[in-house]
C-alpha cells in the first residue's frame, strides 16, 4: 500500500515514511521504556527529528499538539505517541511554554500578559470547554503551545547572518525585518518570540508600547550595528523617523491609487466620447480635476515628509561626526597625558635641548685646544728664514752677482759666431785678442782628431 503523501513531507523528510511497517511501530504509543530501552531511544529521536524539521520547513517557532497532528497524518493515522514525545522534550528543556520563555528572555509585564491571553489562556479555555467531561491526565493539551528552543535559534541565527547595514540602527516592523531576510509566512506570535529572544542576545531592541488599530501590539524592533558592542537602545527620534518613514509609504501608496484612478477616469472619458455621452465624458474630465488638486496636495504633503527624513538623517550623521571628533579629541588628550606631554613641557624641554647643545659646543671647543704651552713663533721665523734663503738666487742666476761674475758675464756676451770663417781646408791662423779670455767652441777643430782604433 502506498503511503499517501503529505504537502509537508517530501522524499528527504526520512528514509523511514515509505515504510509501512516501520511507520506503523513509530505511529504506535510508546511501551514501556524498561522492555525495549534502545527501541524506545530509537523512536524518541525520530520523532524529535520530524519536530524540528517540521519547524524548519513551515518557518515557525511554536506550534501545538493539534498542528503537529495535521501534518503527521499517513494513511488518515495520526501519531498516537506525540504527546510522549512533546513531554520528554519539555523535560529536557527542547520546547518551553509561551509564559516560561517570556519570563527567561525577562519580557515586560505587558507583553507577557498579552502573550498569555493570546496563546494561553484563550486555548486552555476553549480546551477545558471541550474536555469538561473527561478526566485530564496530562497537563499537556492538543491546543497547548510550546516555543521550539532550537528552531528559534536557528531563526535568529539566520536573521544576523543574513541581515545587511541597510536594515540596522533603524526602527522597522518585525515583519519587515523578516521578509527582507527571507523568512516569509511567520504568524504574529512566532515574529514575537523571535524578536524578544533577539534583544535577550543582546542583538536588538524591541519596542513593546506600540499598538495598531486592531489593539494587537506592533513588534517594532532596532537590530544592533556592526559598530555597537552592547544592545541598542530605541529613542524618540527613531519613533520619529520610524513615524514619518509609515507616513511616506502611506503617502506613496495613496498617490499611487490616485494616479490609477485618474487614469481610469480619462479611459472612462474617452469611452463616452465615443459613444456620442459628451456630458458624461465632461463629468469624468472634471473628476479628474478634482483627483489632480488632491494628487497636487498629497505630493506635496509627500514632498515635505521626505525633506523632513533627509534632514533627520543628516542631522543623525552630523552627529556620528561630532561624535567621532568628540571621541577623537578625547583620545588625543588621552594620549598627551599619558605620554607627559603639555605646552609648557615641551617648550622647557626644548630650551633646555638649546643648552645642552651650546654646552656640547664648548666642550668640543676646549677638546680641540693644543695640550702643549709653548708658542710657535719661534717657529714662524725659521721657516720665513728659510723661504728667504730658498729665494736667494745662486752663481749664474739672475741675482746679484760679484765682479768676477760680471766680468764673466760680459766676456760671454762678447762671443759671437762668424760669418768669415774659413771653410775646412783654408788655414788660417786666427788672431788672438789683445787680452785673454776663456775657451770657446770656436776654439775647437773642425774636423774631428783621429783616434786609434779600438781593438776588437
Amino acid at each position: 500500500m502506498m503511503a499517501e503523501q503529505n504537502f509537508f513531507l517530501s522524499d528527504d523528510t526520512s528514509e523511514w515514511w515509505g515504510d509501512d511497517a516501520r511507520m506503523t511501530s513509530l505511529f504506535a504509543p510508546f511501551r514501556d521504556r524498561a522492555l525495549n530501552p534502545q527501541g524506545w531511544e530509537s523512536k524518541l529521536s525520530f520523532w524529535s527529528a520530524m519536530v524540528s524539521k517540521w519547524c524548519e520547513k513551515k518557518n515557525r517557532v511554536s506550534f501545538t499538539l493539534d498542528d503537529l497532528n495535521k501534518d503527521f497524518i499517513r494513511n488518515g493515522r495520526i501519531p498516537e505517541c506525540l504527546l510522549t514525545v512533546l513531554e520528554e522534550l519539555q523535560r529536557n528543556k527542547c520546547i518551553l511554554q509561551p509564559s516560561m520563555f517570556l519570563k527567561t528572555c525577562s519580557v515586560s509585564d505587558s507583553w507577557r500578559g498579552w502573550m498569555f491571553d493570546t496563546v494561553v489562556k484563550k486555548p486552555v479555555a476553549w480546551t477545558f470547554g471541550k474536555m469538561k467531561d473527561m478526566v485530564i491526565t496530562s497537563a499537556i493539551t492538543p491546543q497547548t503551545p510550546f516555543v521550539h528552543v532550537p528552531a528559534i535559534k536557528a531563526q535568529c541565527e539566520k536573521i544576523i547572518s543574513s541581515a545587511g547595514e541597510e536594515l540596522r540602527g533603524e526602527l522597522m516592523d518585525i515583519q519587515t525585518l523578516l521578509s527582507s531576510c527571507g523568512i516569509a509566512n511567520v504568524p504574529s506570535s512566532d515574529a514575537m518570540l523571535i524578536a524578544y529572544y533577539l534583544q535577550y542576545q543582546r542583538y536588538a531592541a524591541v519596542d513593546d508600547q506600540t499598538a495598531n488599530k486592531t489593539n494587537e501590539p506592533q513588534i517594532l524592533i532596532k537590530l544592533r550595528t556592526a559598530t555597537m558592542k552592547q544592545r541598542p537602545s530605541i529613542s524618540d527620534v527613531d519613533r520619529g523617523i520610524y513615524t514619518l518613514s509609515c507616513n511616506e509609504k502611506a503617502l506613496i501608496h495613496y498617490l499611487e491609487r490616485l494616479e490609477k484612478e485618474k487614469q481610469d477616469t480619462i479611459n472612462q472619458a474617452k469611452a463616452y466620447l465615443a459613444k456620442g455621452m459628451r456630458a458624461t465624458a465632461k463629468s469624468c474630465l472634471r473628476k479628474k480635476k478634482e483627483l489632480e488638486k488632491v494628487i497636487d496636495k498629497r505630493s506635496s504633503a509627500l514632498d515635505n515628509v521626505q525633506v523632513l527624513l533627509a534632514r533627520i538623517r543628516d542631522a543623525s550623521s552630523d552627529s556620528q561626526v561630532f561624535e567621532s571628533y568628540r571621541v577623537g579629541v578625547a583620545a588625543l588628550k588621552q594620549t598627551f597625558k599619558a605620554a607627559g606631554l603639555t605646552e609648557d613641557d615641551v617648550a622647557n624641554t626644548m630650551d633646555d635641548v638649546k643648552e645642552v647643545l651650546d654646552t656640547h659646543n664648548e666642550i668640543q671647543a676646549i677638546l680641540a685646544e693644543p695640550v702643549d704651552s709653548t708658542t710657535d713663533e719661534g717657529l714662524e721665523e725659521e721657516l720665513c728664514d728659510l723661504l728667504a734663503e730658498e729665494n736667494t738666487p745662486g752663481p749664474g742666476s739672475g741675482g746679484n752677482l760679484d765682479e768676477s761674475d760680471k766680468d764673466l758675464q760680459d766676456r760671454l756676451k762678447q762671443l759671437r759666431l762668424n760669418d768669415s770663417l774659413p771653410l775646412p781646408g783654408n788655414e788660417i791662423t786666427p788672431s788672438l785678442p789683445s787680452t785673454p779670455r776663456g775657451v770657446t767652441l770656436g776654439d775647437l777643430p773642425d774636423t774631428p782628431i783621429n783616434l786609434p782604433t779600438p781593438e776588437v
